[in-house]
């Protein structure tokens, strides 16, 4: 039998699995030689991994580092409602700086993602059962790892590369083209080993062809990262996906960000997604999707059926929401202008027309109805929880044309940026490209509106070199240090080996 060390490993790690069932008097110790025995069981072992998907994603991600992009903010209102220390006006006006509590926060959370892959690894590379679903499982767990060093790559750049033969304690940073690097050949490593995708058994899961896509984002920013553009490798990557037959566009561009956008079949767009259910925020916060508490009016509460009032906070940035053609579908993710209750009669807030001010110019004297709310993962009716169960995308099939497309574009082949940028266009109602219109400002132009609160904006405007070139209102000069996130405080004092980013 295996060392005690490892089976209370093992037995910590199915704790943390919601899902799992265990009887004592079954499981009240493990052989890690012959536990996990099967393919469901290894799929139970690797659960706490996705888990940390699923617990931080929204908030360490989606909301601070976002608010730095020209998308969305979320302004100082009435009373001094969401100032919070200053921290969404220091990302709009990219005046952060390294003591910032929220980059801690998301290098602690990526790291913990990290961490847990490392650990799980160790664990079942231990093992010496040889039973289907083995391989499939250590490679899920390294496609894992490669994603949450993707996002330290992308914000952080140099950090520190760990695995699970790495020894205990600090180590040395590695540079941003090193972490490139690994991240490449672990994802060429396991593409052989993963599962492709089967829907909907697969679903949420990281099989062969959200690999091919995260490699596929990779080489897109390979010149931001490495400095040498890898865009043909893009395209490979992205001609594998398709190839592969497993994804089309949906025919509604909101079917991936419904409530139900699991069980209404729509999930086929969806390459890889963090499935999230109904829950109260202070009960179990991370568990549940979050916009309609984020950025909802609190006057449109009875007109959404939502169960508590919502908190008035995130609204698009006004040159950001003033971009979008009437004529374009997915303007309609917005609520802005007059509001009407389902009989069609005005809403009145505060004994006044509720009127949802898009054109709003302060950041810090903003009013309660100031900025274009969002609603494209669509409200929930009838819901009696704060947090809805909307599932979140990483990655689109949308995206995955929009690539090949862009990366044919940078070659000079306009013929197949065109073919590959106007399938996802033509849903949206608006004219095709031409190769009069097609150019890199309306390329960019276009991958925000059709990803917008996707967690994309800022990779986007960084590849463009436009992060704070005069994009929005608040921010008017081009400062390319901001490209990069500090190193937090808090790290450096941890870690000796850890050296600053540049200009911070």
């Amino acid at each position: 039998m295996k060392t005690l060390r490892n089976c209370l490993a093992l037995v910590a790690l199915l704790a943390g699995v919601g899902s799992c069932q265990l009887e004592p008097t079954l499981y009240n110790s493990l052989d890690a030689t012959t536990y996990p025995s099967n393919d469901q069981e290894f799929q139970t072992v690797i659960g706490n991994a996705y888990r940390g998907l699923i617990l931080y994603y929204d908030r360490e991600i989606y909301l601070p580092l976002n608010a730095s992009t020209d998308e969305f903010t979320a302004p100082t209102r009435s009373g001094g409602a969401w100032f919070d220390n200053g921290r969404w006006q220091y990302f709009a006006n990219h005046s952060w700086n390294s003591t910032a509590a929220d980059l801690n926060e998301t290098w602690d959370w990526l790291y913990s993602g990290i961490a847990t892959c490392n650990n799980t690894l160790a664990i079942l590379k231990a093992s010496t059962a040889q039973v289907t679903g083995k391989e499939s499982a250590l490679a899920e767990l390294r496609g894992l790892r490669a994603f949450f060093y993707f996002l330290l790559c992308d914000n952080f750049g140099n950090v520190p590369l760990k695995t699970e033969d790495s020894p205990t304690g600090n180590i040395q940073q590695s540079s941003r083209t090193e972490v490139f690097n690994f991240i490449e050949a672990e994802l060429k490593a396991i593409v052989p080993q993963l599962k492709p995708t089967a829907h909907p058994q697969t679903y949420s899961k990281f099989t062969k062809e959200v690999a091919q896509t995260l490699l596929a984002k990779l080489y897109l920013n390979a010149q931001v990262y490495t400095g040498t553009a890898r865009w043909q490798d893009c395209i490979a990557q992205c001609d594998a996906v398709i190839a592969s037959n497993k994804y089309r566009l949906n025919a509604s561009y909101f079917a991936s960000f419904a409530f139900n956008n699991r069980s209404n079949g729509s999930f086929v767009e969806n390459i890889f997604v963090i499935p999230y259910d109904k829950a109260d925020y202070r009960l179990d916060a991370a568990t549940g999707m979050a916009p309609n508490l984020f950025t909802m009016h609190p006057g449109l509460r009875d007109k959404y059926g939502l169960s508590s009032t919502p908190w008035n906070g995130f609204c698009a940035i006004a040159d950001f929401y003033n971009s979008f053609d009437n004529a374009d579908a997915r303007k309609q993710g917005w609520i802005a202008g007059p509001q009407f209750d389902a009989a069609g009669n005005p809403i009145r807030f505060r004994n006044q027309p509720l009127v949802i001010n898009a054109d709003f110019t302060s950041i810090t004297q903003a009013t309660d109805n100031d900025g274009a709310r969002m609603v494209k993962f669509s409200m929930q009716p009838g819901n009696t929880f704060q947090l809805q169960d909307n599932h979140f995308p990483i990655f689109r099939f949308a995206d995955v044309l929009m690539m090949k497309g862009e990366a044919a574009f940078r070659l000079g082949d306009v013929g197949t940026a065109l073919t590959e940028l106007n399938k996802v266009r033509a849903r949206s109602g608006t004219p095709n490209f031409t190769p009069a219109t097609l150019t890199l400002d309306a390329l960019l132009a276009e991958r925000g509106h059709e990803f917008y609160f996707e967690n994309w904006r800022r990779n986007d405007l960084i590849r463009f070199d436009r992060f704070g070139n005069g994009v929005w209102r608040f921010k008017l000069t081009r400062d390319k240090k901001r490209d990069l996130y500090p190193i937090p405080d808090r790290q450096l004092s941890i870690n000796p080996y850890l050296k600053q980013n540049p200009g911070y």
